[in-house]
């Protein structure tokens, strides 16, 4: 998955991502290509990380980028 720069905090006690505000989670490599930073997905250690919706509330899986109950797509 594909992280903009100001979700990246690296010090030396690791490399951080978050997504849709949440919680740093620690990763063990960030690639860069010509299309930007990435970090492998996992999503049984990630599985918990949830974004509310702002049209209708609903809690989705971080991994999904529509909400599952209204279609709303939050903009990158």
């Amino acid at each position: 998955m594909y992280v903009d720069l100001a979700n990246i905090h690296i010090d030396e006690t690791g490399i951080y991502v978050t997504f849709y505000d949440e919680e740093w989670i620690q990763v063990t490599e960030l690639h860069k290509d010509e299309k930007g930073f990435s970090v492998v997905m996992n999503k049984d250690k990630w599985a918990s990380i949830l974004w509310k919706c702002p049209g209708c509330g609903f809690e989705n899986k971080f991994w999904k980028r529509t909400c599952e109950n209204c279609g709303y797509r939050p903009r990158h």
